[in-house]
C-alpha cells in the first residue's frame, strides 16, 4: 500500500510511504536519495522492502549541496515520526528505524545519527 505525505518542518518535505501488509509491528526503513536525484529513484527498493515485511518511507530533500543541513532535517523527521504514529496505523516498531542513504544521502544519514536521531542504525 502506498501513501503520499507532505511533512512540514522548517521546509516542506514530500514523501512516499509504502506500508507492509504484515499484521504485526514491523521495522521502518527511511530512504534518502543522493546528489541530483529524487525519492522516485528509490521507489523500486521501497516497494520491495514493503513486500518483504518492512514499512519504507522515501524522502525528497534538496538534491544539491546541503547534505549537512539535510542530515539535520532527517534527524528532525525521525523525531517527528515518533509523534505521528497513525501514519503507520500503529503498525511500526519505532525501536527499529533504519536510515538508508544513497551516495550523499548516506552522508545525511550519518549526520542524522550524529544529531541524535533515534534510529537503530544507518546504511
Amino acid at each position: 500500500m502506498q501513501k503520499e505525505y507532505e511533512i512540514r518542518l522548517s521546509i516542506s518535505i514530500s514523501t512516499a510511504l509504502f506500508l507492509s501488509t504484515h499484521g504485526e509491528k514491523v521495522p521502518l526503513v527511511i530512504i534518502l536519495h543522493g546528489f541530483d536525484s529524487s525519492n522516485e529513484d528509490h521507489t523500486y527498493q521501497a516497494v520491495h522492502l514493503a513486500s518483504w515485511g518492512m514499512h519504507s518511507l522515501s524522502l525528497q530533500l534538496p538534491n544539491k549541496g546541503r547534505w549537512v543541513s539535510n542530515g539535520k532535517t532527517l534527524a528532525k523527521i525521525v523525531q517527528f515520526i515518533y509523534r505521528w504514529l497513525e501514519m503507520f496505523d500503529n503498525h511500526a516498531d519505532l525501536s527499529k528505524i533504519i536510515l538508508v542513504g544513497h551516495s550523499l544521502g548516506g552522508v545525511a544519514a550519518a549526520v542524522a545519527l550524529a544529531e541524535g536521531a533515534p534510529a537503530t542504525g544507518a546504511i
